[in-house]
């Protein structure tokens, strides 16, 4: 059953008028009179059972009534779009908040708390979620970011989404947020060392503020409310379609017993697996170490491809140009599933219908600390499942090879590409995590004499994908939380010593950066 639209059209201060598809509904003079979120609060209260629009009136004649019609806006998700450039906060929160969610690609939807007041959509029962977001905020704009902030964690999928607003729309020019504004919101949803910590870089950055923001360290921060928007749905479903075809990319080096002991997990499913693309690095040049294997007589079609050169990106990169089926399973060669792994993942794909999922994958005895399902802020290589149509343009990115952060580069590059990444705590992996082969072989990097911190491939990902607010506020907590962990104590030689580290680092991520370094090799 379809879930009436209700129209929320406000002027930035106050609420103006309440409509559904066909009439005008009568709006009570108190309610007007409402602060914006409690007014938005009050009319969610009003229609529990309603898809809630708001807009401001400047907006209107702009809103992509097709899409709003045809979306599904499931009581697990929130659409906004700021239509103005950035993001209604701005980009100090960046100094304190260097995360996947913060840096909003505007051209595609993209996972994000930051939600607008300029236009949105969610279903009544998520703006019912939080009692205390209403009364800690008088601004529309910090309500819905509060909301989306605090219940993201829980389940909540919060998307900035340009097709909220038709393509020629207008532009609302406003105000980013107020210093006032940023510290009443970082006091009420982030620990109080980081609301000192934004204090010192604006402090940094204009030479001077009022040390009257220092006085949120006396706020009390919003106290958890904590619900699962998912597992019920997913645990209650009886069947599912078997259509789907899924393939299994497998990288290997060194360890064949582990890739057979994987293609028994593989073999065994209760949801047949297509094909196994096994990509099988011998840097030496000998045979392969899985003829024998490869000659069982398996439910699957195998593809195996026996290469020189070693590296986790190139092996992958081959493995996804094999790809015909509807999903690819990235998988490393030292996990184990579960026999009703895929079926499950199938299950829980039904109710969630997105393009990506990242599983849990811990090693034995590990204790899992995440258990419900929620937007991801990272990738695995080794454990995620994609659509295919999500990977036809995509390749992991060679100037990581052998470094950190190819797995976070690739799903940020799902990620502007308008593909969420969702985490699954359940079906489980098991990450051996074998001692030998696999990708840990020893590799010269050209800058390992240099000793750069943080490593140049992560200095790279942060240039690509961070903002410059962001990129200066990551390198400040680098630069505190490692002091404890090096053998220099005196703050001053420390400092010169992490300066020069980090130019280092800084040197070489450009390098990798304009491709000008030569290709280390796998010894």
């Amino acid at each position: 059953m379809k879930k009436e639209l209700i129209f929320f059209i406000h002027n930035g201060k106050r609420l103006l008028q309440l409509k559904s598809l066909d009439d005008e509904i009568a709006v009570q003079n108190d309610i007007r009179h409402l602060s914006l979120p409690k007014a938005l609060y009050n009319v969610a209260s009003k229609y529990p059972q309603s898809i809630i629009v708001w807009c401001h009136e400047k907006l209107c004649s702009s809103l992509n009534l097709e899409f709003i019609k045809t979306t599904t806006a499931k009581s697990y998700t929130m659409y906004s779009y700021h239509s103005d450039e950035g993001t209604c906060i701005g980009n100090d929160i960046g100094y304190i908040d260097w995360g996947t969610f913060v840096h909003v690609n505007k051209k595609d939807r993209y996972p994000t708390w930051i939600m607008s007041s300029d236009c949105g959509m969610a279903s009544a029962s998520i703006l019912l979620l939080s009692k205390q977001s209403v009364a800690a905020f008088d601004q529309l704009d910090q309500y819905l970011c509060s909301v989306a902030k605090k219940f993201q964690p829980d389940g909540l999928f919060t998307f900035s989404e340009p097709a909220l607003l038709r393509l020629d729309h207008k532009k609302l020019i406003r105000n980013k947020w107020s210093k006032w504004e940023l510290f009443q919101f970082v006091s009420n949803h982030y620990k109080k060392v980081w609301i000192i910590m934004l204090y010192l870089h604006l402090m940094r950055k204009h030479f001077f503020i009022s040390p009257h923001y220092l006085l949120f360290l006396f706020n009390v921060r919003l106290s958890g409310e904590t619900i699962d928007l998912h597992n019920t749905a997913i645990n209650s479903l009886a069947s599912i379609s078997r259509h789907d075809t899924i393939d299994v990319i497998i990288p290997t080096i060194g360890r064949p017993q582990h890739v057979i002991n994987f293609l028994e997990d593989l073999a065994a499913q209760t949801y047949p697996v297509n094909r196994v693309i096994i990509i099988e690095q011998k840097p030496d040049g000998s045979i392969s170490d899985l003829r024998d294997a490869l000659l069982r007589n398996w439910p699957f079609e195998i593809v195996h491809h026996c290469i020189q050169q070693a590296g986790a990106c190139n092996a992958r990169n081959m493995g996804l140009m094999q790809v015909s089926s509807d999903w690819v399973f990235l998988a490393d060669d030292d996990i184990r599933i579960d026999k009703q792994f895929l079926e499950y993942f199938f299950r829980t794909h039904s109710v969630i219908n997105e393009h990506a999922y990242t599983f849990s994958c811990l090693q034995p005895g590990q204790k899992k600390t995440l258990n419900k399902i929620t937007q991801w802020a990272s990738f695995g290589s080794g454990c995620s499942i994609i659509n295919r149509c999500a990977i036809t343009d995509k390749q992991f990115d060679m100037r990581f090879e052998f470094g950190f952060g190819e797995d976070a580069d690739f799903g940020m590059q799902l990620r502007q590409s308008g593909i969420d990444i969702i985490y699954l705590p359940l079906p489980e992996i098991l990450h051996l995590k074998a001692p030998m082969g696999g990708f840990r072989s020893k590799t010269e990097m050209p800058w390992v004499t240099d000793h750069p911190k943080p490593a140049p491939t992560i200095t790279l990902y942060n240039k690509l994908y961070l903002t410059n607010e962001q990129y200066v506020g990551y390198a400040w907590f680098l630069f505190f939380s490692f002091y404890k962990h090096q053998s220099i104590k005196n703050p001053f030689l420390y400092y010169i010593n992490f300066e020069e580290r980090h130019l280092k680092s800084k040197y070489w991520a450009e390098k990798l950066k304009n491709n000008t370094l030569t290709h280390p090799h796998s010894n």
